[in-house]
């Protein structure tokens, strides 16, 4: 069988109109064009883009998952398409729910959560930031998003060696502490006087955190047990501190808890925590696990 994404897009059509029917009461339209394409150099996972094709003098609206996100679980899929569908629902109904430099503004915070989106307020983006929530996992159940059509996903570019050589763009180091930070320099060797740890390289210039976002590196594992075990077994620790003990972003982790790398949070309202206990049991047995399988 030649390569191909129409099983993909089949996929994500058929995804598109059960969610229309189930979520938004069949209210969407059906003049919308589901595409796959690379998200260059932005972060984003998906869009939604209102006259962005056309069909004689008539205009179709895009909506579009990238292809660097296609690796991800079905139900991230399934809400990254959602999140493009409020989108398209407000633009239907004469609603600017992102006015411009890509703030999600109230409008669109109040028709994400009517649908099942779990939304937060970031700090230059608005409502931007998205999860499924109870609603829209019931309605993903129901769905049941097929794995196989998603065989394929796009590469994000990579920098070489030599080109990391000649950036002058800081590199992410961490060494356990809860705050990384970004240097030009090479910190391999060096040691914190802190936590009296090596400092790790986490992301070189030009790359992002978020693209490790598979299983949890064994780097990231060691730093954050080194400042987990300092700390009371029943002590709280928000997504945001978590981010910051691994080194990583509060969306890295969500996706680290989605595929099973990390334990389900509780949750307060809209909030989620850990214990410190827990995270740290979930890292002995993991690295248990690592020892066996050794």
């Amino acid at each position: 069988m030649e390569p191909s994404l129409g099983p993909a897009i089949k996929e994500l059509e058929r995804a598109y109109a059960f969610l229309n029917k189930a979520l938004f009461d069949g209210q969407l339209t059906d003049q919308v064009i589901i595409t796959i394409q690379t998200r260059g150099k932005t972060r984003a996972t998906a869009w939604y883009r209102s006259k962005a094709w056309q069909h004689g003098p008539d205009s179709v609206a895009e909506i579009n998952l990238c292809g660097e996100n296609l690796a991800e679980p079905p139900d991230a899929l399934a809400g990254y398409l959602l999140h493009a569908m409020v989108h398209a629902r407000n633009d239907q109904r004469g609603v600017r729910d992102c006015p411009g430099h890509q703030y999600h503004n109230r409008q669109f915070r109040d028709l994400a959560q009517k649908v099942g989106l779990v939304v937060r307020k970031t700090r230059n983006r608005g409502f931007a930031d998205t999860e499924p929530g109870p609603l829209a996992r019931e309605k993903f159940s129901e769905l049941e998003l097929r794995v196989s059509p998603f065989e394929y996903f796009r590469c994000a570019p990579e920098l070489t060696a030599a080109s990391r050589g000649r950036s002058r763009n800081p590199d992410k180091w961490s060494c356990g502490c809860p705050r990384s930070f970004w240097a030009c320099v090479d910190m391999s060797g060096v040691m914190c006087t802190r936590c009296e740890r090596p400092f790790i390289l986490q992301a070189a210039a030009g790359e992002t955190p978020d693209s490790e976002t598979e299983t949890t590196p064994t780097s990231a594992l060691d730093a954050a047990y080194a400042h987990l075990i300092e700390l009371p077994s029943k002590k709280t620790i928000t997504r945001a501190e978590l981010a910051e003990i691994f080194g990583k972003s509060p969306k890295t982790i969500r996706r680290w808890v989605a595929k099973g790398d990390l334990p389900q949070p509780a949750r307060a309202g809209r909030s989620s925590f850990w214990t410190a206990g827990e995270i740290l049991d979930h890292i002995r047995k993991r690295q248990e696990t690592a020892t066996v399988r050794d």
